[in-house]
């Protein structure tokens, strides 16, 4: 326990002391205010027509795998590989945990020490796809797709995880919410909802001077901008109520220029932190990290053929554009189809029924009846041979 206390104070004041170095040292130049940054995210958000990323998304405990589970309440680790892609209102989502597409289910890693942990599964790849007119979802596996309802969609965050855009702090519109509904999800959404304040004095990150905007919102929110790099965002800090307890800090690094002026990390790691009810000498030590590290990134060249999921021959589909509604839950309900060879939809072809086999008796019934049969038999010859004889 000793040396988590020691190690708490240190990054708690080596935190401190990291802020008060910098602090006041260089005001933010007259130029720069809310509404400029806020202009200079809506220029880029503008010129960024289309965008795909591709990146992989692990996490390992940076403490004790014991005080993960007991204060964050975490079992699993992470090792997946993501892809984003949007182009307008089309939007592509993929998650694999399995190098084998055909796959529909796999292990999924526990943290250690445990004796005989049971077995956890998950889903092993998932993939959906917007065209701007079609929502289709493949299953796991490959064998089954669903051509989804877009009406019925609530929101394009359980299809379409903008995950690493909201690392950024970039998180494009919903498609499938009107203006009006909209989340605050984004850096600029956060500055023109009148919810940031920006800070006197620029503040170094990793020697980078950037400002700083404070979020005013039920939970303390913190972000340190690079100016030099079209206000990107380099790190960010979430607090636990009160704002003296961090939740989560989340940095970011190897910066490249997309499109003129527009900068986008290929690094990210995001720390995770106890809850104020763990021991004191936890409190802003980082307990589990989530690392993503981008393998691809492409702006302004996606092609249309990346928001299609083709149907194949064979594979089972179920369409919820029927417009016949479940009575209990007022949902559409689904049909099934099968692609054909051709490529269009079929119905299903009925199973072949073969008429039902005569049920077999039991061979203590057979041998009774056989007895029985022979019983009656000698009965009747003795009949027969007592009306024959003499005296009868």
């Amino acid at each position: 326990m000793r040396w988590r206390t020691v190690w708490g104070g240190l990054h708690l004041l080596g935190l401190c002391l990291t802020e008060a170095a910098v602090r006041g040292q260089e005001p933010v130049p007259p130029d720069v205010t809310l509404q400029s940054i806020s202009a200079e995210i809506a220029r880029q958000d503008a010129a960024l027509e289309s965008l795909l990323v591709k990146y992989r998304y692990t996490s390992a405990a940076s403490t004790t795998e014991a005080d993960v589970r007991k204060y964050l309440g975490t079992e699993v680790l992470c090792n997946e590989l993501h892809i984003y892609a949007m182009k307008g209102r089309k939007r592509f989502y993929s998650k694999a945990l399995s190098d084998n597409p055909q796959d529909t289910t796999v292990d999924i890693a526990r943290l250690g020490d445990h004796v005989a942990p049971p077995s956890l599964q998950t889903a092993a790849n998932v993939c959906s796809a917007f065209n701007g007119d079609v929502l289709r979802r493949r299953e796991p596996g490959g064998t089954m797709l669903a051509l989804l309802n877009v009406a019925e969609t609530l929101s394009e965050s359980g299809r379409f995880n903008p995950e690493y855009l909201g690392l950024a702090g970039r998180t494009p519109p919903d498609v499938f919410l009107p203006a009006d509904k909209q989340p605050v999800a984004s850096l600029r959404a956060v500055i023109d909802a009148g919810d940031g304040v920006l800070r006197s004095t620029m503040e170094a990150v990793d020697g980078v001077p950037c400002v700083v905007i404070d979020r005013n919102s039920a939970l303390k929110n913190v972000f340190w901008c690079d100016p030099a790099r079209g206000f990107a965002i380099v790190k960010k800090d979430l607090f636990h109520e009160g704002g003296t307890l961090l939740m989560w800090r989340t940095t970011l690094s190897d910066f490249v220029e997309i499109l003129p002026g527009q900068w986008l990390p290929r690094s990210a790691n995001v720390d995770r932190y106890a809850k104020p009810s763990a021991p004191e000498e936890l409190h802003n030590v980082p307990l589990l990290r989530y690392h993503y590290s981008v393998l691809e990134l492409t702006a302004n060249n996606v092609p249309d053929s990346q928001f299609e999921l083709p149907l194949q021959p064979g594979m089972r589909v179920i369409d919820f554009n029927s417009g016949k509604k479940d009575p209990k839950t007022n949902q559409t309900r689904g049909e099934m189809f099968v692609v054909a060879a051709d490529g269009s939809l079929e119905k299903p072809k009925p199973p072949v029924r073969l008429p039902a086999p005569e049920p077999r008796k039991s061979p203590v019934l057979q041998f009774a009846i056989a007895w029985g049969a022979l019983l009656v038999a000698v009965l009747l010859v003795l009949a027969w041979r007592m009306r024959r004889s003499p005296g009868q």
